[in-house]
């Protein structure tokens, strides 16, 4: 239990409730002049965290050891923090503040909840795991597009080649035939006489040829 004291203008920590002393006095104040009651929670799981108004429009977070936390200001420097409340949803701690000035001021404070923190930082992980993998896949689909253009590369230049070698040798037996043919047509016609049969050293000699 956490009691705002009048008299010490310090915010005492009863444990248990029926304590004659408490265990922790805080003082948040720093105007001391008109004491009013300013109000105070417990707040996260287990009241691990004490949530104190103050007079000169801060509102102040302790642990329960006595640890200052944080400070969390309204907007008026000079009112007094007389309400706060605390609660937890889902995904977030929620500390509520009103102060004294006329009109009042209400302010909310969030804070992601320690299993929100834990999901959020699965989120980021399983998000980098995926990045990871999405950017190994575009690398080996990026190897397999590289070595299918090369492997087409090379299956063209070998067809480019085959396509020059198969000209070249149509030409030569064309070129070959072209000039057996005349060589028999030559001979038929009386213009070409072969000698010495079979042998190996053949001659040819040239017969006359009467122009009309």
């Amino acid at each position: 239990m956490v009691v705002h004291n009048l008299r010490s203008d310090k915010f005492d920590v009863y444990k248990p409730l029926d304590a004659a002393l408490p265990i922790l006095s805080l003082s948040v104040s720093e105007v001391h002049e008109d004491l009013f009651a300013k109000g105070a929670a417990f707040g996260e799981p287990g009241g691990r965290t004490l949530v104190c108004g103050g007079d000169n429009g801060h509102l102040h977070v302790y642990t329960l050891m006595g640890n200052h936390v944080q400070t969390l200001k309204h907007k008026n420097d000079w009112s007094t923090i007389y309400a706060v409340t605390t609660t937890v949803t889902q995904d977030y701690y929620l500390i509520a503040s009103a102060e004294s000035l006329d009109p009042p001021k209400i302010c909310i404070w969030a804070k992601e909840t320690d299993e929100r923190v834990k999901e959020k930082s699965l989120e980021r992980e399983a998000q980098a795991t995926q990045t990871f993998l999405e950017a190994q896949a575009a690398k080996e689909a990026q190897k397999v597009q590289e070595a299918q253009a090369a492997q087409e590369a090379q299956m063209l230049e070998i067809a480019t080649l085959n396509r020059r070698y198969t000209f070249i040798l149509c030409a030569t037996l064309a070129l070959i035939a072209s000039g057996v043919i005349l060589i028999i047509w030559l001979w038929q016609r009386g213009t070409i006489i072969f000698h010495g049969g079979l042998s190996s050293d053949i001659r040819v000699t040239m017969a006359q040829v009467e122009y009309c």
